[in-house]
């Protein structure tokens, strides 16, 4: 008989999580099941999204636009949240912003969401655009945001955020290196739509 409140304490801390085992690993080899909770409402916990920025990122110092230091921009995917493949329902990125460069980036700063892993400048329409406002000093993190959009923009394929991009390819900020703008998240658990 006391076996079951045993197991009721040790299931507790573990089991009232919700349906979602996420982590800020891209996990291509372990993606995230559709767990069949359509109808149900979204619950934050469930999906793991804590965002919480680090305060600083390592400067490079050889980051130069020329002769003078220049801002190096980067964006991470943090967390993916997919609480259902239906059609309709949304799909939540966790992202941040960093700085590595040598310079303040002040004003604000474009991130567009596009589906597919093909690199920038090949035409793709983005499915969400994003503006990070009050700028990003050399070697901080902006605050942490959750972005929002339907599954079926996906279309089964990956999700790629790219920083410093309007959804335009056109750039606010100048950067010593704009080939690390973007992140890749490669697991989609949601198939297709036919």
């Amino acid at each position: 008989m006391r076996l079951v409140p045993v197991l009721l304490a040790l299931c507790l801390p573990g089991c009232g999580q919700g349906d979602y085992s996420f982590s800020v690993e891209n996990d291509v080899d372990n993606p995230v099941i559709d767990s069949g909770t359509d109808s149900a409402p979204i619950v934050w916990e469930d999906c793991g999204i804590v965002g919480e920025p680090v305060s600083e990122v390592p400067v490079d110092h050889t980051c130069t636009d020329g002769e003078d230091l220049a801002a190096d921009l980067r964006i991470t995917i943090t967390d993916v949240c997919f609480p259902s493949c239906q059609e309709g329902a949304p799909v939540f990125v966790a992202v941040q912003v960093t700085n590595q460069g040598g310079v303040d980036v002040s004003g604000s700063v474009p991130v567009a969401v596009y589906a597919g892993a093909a690199a920038a400048g090949t035409g793709d329409v983005p499915i969400h655009t994003w503006t990070q406002t009050g700028g990003v000093p050399a070697g901080g993190v902006a605050e942490g945001t959750v972005l929002e959009f339907d599954v079926n923009a996906l279309d089964g394929q990956a999700i790629r955020v790219q920083v410093n991009d309007d959804g335009t390819g056109t750039a606010a900020a100048a950067e010593c290196d704009e080939s690390n703008n973007r992140a890749l998240w490669e697991a989609i658990p949601c198939a297709p739509v036919e």
